[in-house]
């Protein structure tokens, strides 16, 4: 009897010891971003362990280069703060001084550190990868009209109807009872690209944004508000707000705002 009740206390002293001995949880953020023309803002929130007494902050790494690829001591060389900071965001308006390329990939990551005695203890590495996009507003009127009815994104620019000679990626159709967005291969003149759309719910384009691959029509009818994303016949993606609309007898047209991203087979604002 007396041995069975030194045995279990000593089993309870090795359960406590191991206690004692496991390294306290570090668990990190969910790290997301919203890309701009000129600038990217990386937000994360916080770690499950970010109320404890010994939290210290974030680590962010920045790079234009799959990070998560590298070695340690390749991804100390990316790092933005040396110690750790408390922030949940950063804006990325450069990389190493000179402005973003448009054309670039730039990968993300964040960590977030503990220190319970005297050393850091970093958790795994929270990565995304974002890109800057085109961002602007522009105004197309009805196909049938002598006015700009289709637009090119790449580009920037709106042509006309009598402009065979040009690919646009969208134009404007007001001859039914609704103002309808179409694939330029359907206007029945030289355009042949073929464009997708999606309907999405009612979001700003000031938001985290990541297109599915599915789910895309030849249309969309215009709404005041509404949201679409568009896939273009080269495989770049767009997303447009309808702002303003008007479908009169004297005047047909809608406005949009809109994120095109320049990188093909890439979906993400």
């Amino acid at each position: 009897m007396i041995f069975l009740i030194v045995s279990m206390i000593f089993v309870m002293l090795l359960i406590g010891c191991a206690g004692e001995d496991k390294p306290p949880a570090i668990e990190p953020p969910t790290v997301s971003a919203i890309a701009y023309q000129t600038s990217i803002l990386i937000h994360w929130d916080d770690s499950p362990q970010a109320d404890k007494d010994d939290f210290r902050g974030y680590l962010l790494y920045i790079a234009d280069l799959n990070i998560d690829t590298l070695s340690e001591t390749a991804l100390d060389t990316y790092k933005i703060w040396v110690d750790p900071m408390p922030d949940k965001s950063y804006s990325m308006r450069d990389y190493k001084g000179e402005p973003l390329d448009m054309t670039a990939i730039y990968w993300f990551g964040v960590r977030a550190v503990r220190r319970p005695k005297d050393t850091d203890m970093l958790s795994p590495l929270a990565i995304y990868d974002a890109s800057p996009v085109k961002y602007n507003d522009y105004k197309i009127y009805n196909f049938a009209s002598d006015s700009i009815c289709a637009f090119i994104f790449k580009d920037q620019t709106g042509i006309y109807s009598t402009d065979t000679h040009s690919e646009p990626d969208i134009y404007l159709d007001g001859s039914g009872s609704e103002l309808v967005l179409k694939s330029p291969h359907l206007a029945g003149i030289a355009w042949t690209n073929q464009t997708k759309f999606k309907e999405l719910p009612e979001i700003e384009l000031d938001s985290i944004i990541t297109v599915t691959d599915e789910l895309w029509a030849d249309t969309s009818i215009v709404a005041f508000r509404k949201t679409i994303a568009i896939k273009t016949g080269d495989n770049h993606y767009a997303i447009i707000n309808i702002v303003d609309s008007r479908q009169s007898a004297e005047e047909k047209y809608v406005k949009f705002k809109y994120k095109y991203q320049t990188k093909p087979f890439y979906p993400k604002f």
